[in-house]
């Protein structure tokens, strides 16, 4: 083997080794992260809460013409002022049977302990301003020892 061709492999080698260190290198610190970013993206993943539940009617009717629309609204109480806040929303389209299964979800720095939340339905036809269907009454969650599941039961509004 020439002194050429030997010279070459060495340079080859020396570049492969170098490319495999700064592969290592650049790995290495995509991995590794700070305490002050670990600490934010756990309170990141804790700034939410979810509240589930299901929607009955009566009765096993389908609505497959596709005409529906539920709206489910968490709202906040303020018994000392009356006023009142939509803290969040979900809109499920279309839905084939009833129940529907929800899951509503809201920013946890929005809940406070001293306030009342309820979760409200209204079911319209597409294209309608008054409800078809509604909740005979509100859920109470979150505060005051209740939970974050409800059940709620529908009956024609008009």
């Amino acid at each position: 083997m020439d002194n050429q061709r030997k010279a070459r492999i060495r340079n080859s080698n020396r570049r492969i080794q170098f490319f495999l260190c700064l592969c290592g290198i650049a790995l290495l610190t995509s991995c590794s992260s700070s305490p002050e970013q670990e600490e934010q993206r756990r309170s990141l993943a804790l700034d939410y809460g979810v509240i589930t539940g299901s929607i009955a009617y009566p009765g096993n009717y389908s609505y497959t013409d596709g005409s529906l629309v539920i709206d489910i609204s968490l709202t906040q109480y303020d018994f000392v002022t009356g006023n009142t806040q939509e803290i969040s929303h979900q809109r499920i389209r279309n839905p084939q049977r009833f129940p529907v299964n929800y899951t509503i979800r809201y920013d946890s720095k929005d809940i406070l302990p001293y306030m009342r939340y309820s979760i409200s339905v209204q079911v319209r036809r597409s294209g309608e301003t008054v409800p078809y269907l509604e909740a005979t009454e509100d859920a109470w969650v979150l505060t005051a020892g209740n939970s974050d599941r409800a059940n709620i039961q529908l009956t024609v509004s008009r």
